[in-house]
């Protein structure tokens, strides 16, 4: 979206706010309450995604035994499942997280705390645009930072219905975030 505002804007978030990152097998990207200070974009690579009930979730990291999660099996499609059958899984989210998918992109409008845990289940590449020098580069064009200020508003009423339905997370779905930008451009237009 910002590519096509301002190609200086754009080259100016690269240079100043990306960054990329490798990952091995098992290294974590994130955890649940942590409070997300870059958007993640997952280039190569599998990432597992695990969400805890939020009444379960007392703001520790917690370990996972990966052996026994991998036996449960794991499909390798996109679909979230509930993980019923262990008492220590209990009510948990599993989701396989593959390349292209964007994860906490929601940090870029609101102050965001990680609502799972992400995990390598291969070699991974990430890109991260980190939020505070995002902010501050789009803050030097006005008309591209009036014209973000469209999304992000409507990307916080996006977080508002999914946390009031009960079904926010950290993956940002790319259908979503194209009607988000959509209605964004037709509030562009006269």
């Amino acid at each position: 979206f910002v590519e096509h505002l301002s190609d200086v804007t754009m080259q100016r978030v690269s240079e100043n706010a990306v960054t990329e990152q490798a990952l091995a097998d098992r290294d974590p990207l994130f955890f649940q309450g942590e409070l997300a200070s870059n958007v993640e974009v997952l280039t190569r690579g599998s990432l597992l995604y695990l969400q805890r009930p939020q009444s379960d979730f007392e703001g520790k990291q917690r370990t996972y035994d990966f052996e026994k999660l991998e036996s449960v099996g794991f499909e390798e499609d996109d679909d979230t499942e509930l993980l019923e059958d262990d008492p220590e899984l209990q009510g948990t989210r599993r989701r396989k997280v593959v390349a292209g998918t964007f994860l906490a992109e929601s940090a870029l409008w609101v102050k965001w705390r990680c609502m799972g845990d992400a995990y390598a289940i291969t070699n991974c590449s990430t890109i991260s645009l980190a939020v505070g020098p995002f902010a501050e580069t789009i803050k030097r064009s006005s008309y591209v930072h009036c014209q973000l200020a469209r999304y992000a508003a409507r990307a916080q009423s996006q977080i508002q219905r999914l946390h009031s339905r009960g079904v926010l997370n950290d993956i940002w779905d790319k259908g979503r975030a194209s009607s988000i930008l959509d209605a964004a451009v037709r509030d562009m237009l006269p």
